[in-house]
């Protein structure tokens, strides 16, 4: 079974739509191209692929599209679990192809019985609820994990676009605040990686907006981000092939084009091939010779012993994430609309961004942090972190996941009445 150890610990809580049928991985019923072959895998194929999620509840919601979202949620680890004895919660949104487990649960290869996938035990989730005693809850973005519907052939799917994301995950935030009789938004913690920044950001903003909105719960607490979606390019110190900063494209062109483009073709399929390039082709330049050495040699850059899972794990299709059009023309347009907001965002923040990743551009965050209107913000490039997702990063996860957490811890006290002060 795909699913292990499944209990619910809020039993006054009625989830009318937690049946396990319903969580069967989706099937696809169209050709994608694979993005790593067999000759890319760090183990025997015939390797074992497990899940031991720990004691996790999930369940679906409407998403009022016609859809689902899937959603997931850990108690505190000994240190209750009723809504009389909340800290704090960490709402966490994936990146572009992932799912929650996948991002949060940690990457673990076993010789002997050759047993590969994803663990509880060590991983971001035990330490959250472990040693701070917060509560988790993630939410598969649309089209991912277990918000894809079976019977779509399309993975990463998006009907709306990164509107549709933002619209659930404050659906999300609603619910939690019902399930653990939170009078507003200010114990909560969202923590984002990539795709999944961006839409926390946006709706961070809005949430900033609707402060006089009593249903919307008003501002969270802080927001955390690791290597933010804000700028397209390599981390290599060159401005960004698509960037808010100068000498990059013109992002209102960039979303002029595709706006046209989306009106008649949505679904099209941007990116294509293996998405597998050489190793050396993936290191940027400039790059310290350390640090391209240790890219090169174990095959880090491309997350080897993560791709390893992404080729067991029945959630993914393939390794390689179809890019369509409404979704780029959605993530330009709220690009620019997160920079224009950035100066008004006042909610505390902590942004993680390697110097080295492959994949997004660290100087479009440094603009959007330069823009942040928060007082309290922080923008760190970890040394020797060479990958798009350094929670994910083999030799550092464990420093990455403890530098978020005492950050959190940092700017958050207990006080006796139970409730969560920014410092």
């Amino acid at each position: 079974p795909h699913w292990c150890e499944v209990q619910v610990h809020f039993a006054h809580w009625p989830i009318s739509v937690k049946m396990e049928e319903s969580w069967a991985p989706p099937q696809p019923s169209c050709s994608i191209p694979k993005g790593l072959g067999s000759k890319h895998l760090p183990f025997d194929e015939d390797c074992e692929w497990v899940v031991e999620a720990g004691p996790v509840t999930k369940w679906k919601r409407n998403n009022g599209r016609g859809g689902q979202y899937a959603c997931y949620h850990w108690s505190p680890e000994g240190h209750g679990g009723g809504v009389e004895d909340v800290k704090a919660v960490v709402v966490a949104v994936h990146g572009y192809g992932g799912w929650t487990m996948f991002q949060n649960l940690r990457h673990a290869a076993n010789g002997e019985t050759k047993r590969r996938g994803l663990f509880y035990e060590g991983s971001f989730v035990q330490r959250v609820t472990r040693d701070l005693g917060y509560h988790f809850f993630g939410i598969d973005m649309e089209g991912h994990g277990y918000s894809r519907p079976q019977d779509d052939p399309r993975p990463c799917f998006m009907s709306q676009g990164l509107q549709g994301v933002m619209q659930d995950v404050k659906g999300l935030l609603e619910e939690i605040r019902h399930m653990l009789a939170l009078p507003d938004n200010s114990k909560i913690v969202v923590i984002g990686h990539s795709t999944g920044c961006l839409a926390l950001i946006r709706v961070v903003q809005q949430l900033e907006l609707e402060l006089e909105q009593a249903e919307s719960g008003g501002k969270v607490g802080a927001m955390i981000h690791t290597s933010p979606l804000l700028g397209l390019g390599k981390s290599d110190g060159s401005e960004s092939a698509v960037s808010p900063g100068k000498g990059g494209v013109s992002m209102f062109f960039v979303r002029g084009i595709l706006g046209c483009a989306n009106a008649v073709a949505s679904s099209m399929i941007l990116n294509g091939g293996d998405g597998n390039p050489d190793d050396e082709d993936r290191v940027p330049r400039d790059t310290l010779p350390e640090v391209t050495q240790r890219a090169i040699a174990p095959g880090n850059l491309i997350e080897r012993w993560v791709a390893g899972d992404r080729e067991l794990d029945p959630v993914f299709v393939a390794p390689f994430t179809p890019v369509y059009m409404n979704f780029a023309h959605s993530m330009f347009r709220e690009i620019s609309r997160a920079l224009r907001a950035a100066p008004q965002t006042t909610t505390p923040t902590l942004i993680l961004h390697s110097k080295y990743d492959p994949l997004l551009s660290s100087s479009s965050t440094a603009r959007f942090v330069e823009l942040l209107g928060s007082e309290d913000k922080t923008l760190e490039y970890p040394e020797g972190y060479i990958m798009h997702n350094p929670q994910l990063e083999q030799e550092y996860e464990a420093d990455v996941n403890a530098r978020i957490c005492a950050w959190m811890e940092e700017r958050f006290s207990r006080a006796a009445n139970g409730t969560i002060e920014a410092r």
